[in-house]
């Protein structure tokens, strides 16, 4: 038996360094530019995936920068030639279908390297300010297998 080749990722900054909070000299920088080239660089270096994280508003200091990572996503996978862009995704904010075209458009600008991580949300200010409010943990998951909560599948 063959085993299976050990995979390598990173998380995309978007939100900016967690290291920024304990490193004065380390950038709070959740800009494009910085994700762009961090991307580029590990794809150059042979890492096999990174990891965009949604966040509609920085989850560590709301006044921070904080990219958006449907838009983010389309741009590396554009830019990009062989590593896998996993997007993490909250689908409590989407319509299934919207989520769907979303998807599949990024799919194609990747040539099959996207996939998505769908994820149930811990950050509650998000949801609270974007007006969906913040249910219970099994709440929030049903919602990940079943649509948004105002447009269920």
């Amino acid at each position: 038996m063959t085993a299976a080749r050990l995979r390598f990722g990173i998380w995309a900054l978007v939100h900016g360094p967690r290291a920024a909070h304990q490193d004065p000299e380390e950038p709070y920088d959740a800009s494009w530019v910085r994700n762009r080239d961090l991307i580029l660089a590990a794809e150059e270096l042979g890492y096999d995936s990174t990891l965009i994280a949604q966040h509609t508003i920085n989850p560590h200091q709301e006044d921070l920068d904080q990219l958006e990572a449907w838009s983010a996503a389309a741009a590396i996978a554009a830019l990009t030639k062989r590593i896998e862009i996993i997007a993490a995704i909250k689908p409590y904010l989407y319509h299934p279908v919207v989520l769907a075209k979303l998807a599949l458009g990024i799919e194609n600008i990747s040539r099959g390297r996207f996939a998505i991580n769908l994820v149930n949300a811990w950050n509650r200010p998000e949801l609270e300010k974007a007006g969906i409010g913040f249910p219970e943990h099994d709440a929030r998951m049903l919602t990940a297998r079943n649509g948004s909560p105002s447009c269920p599948a």
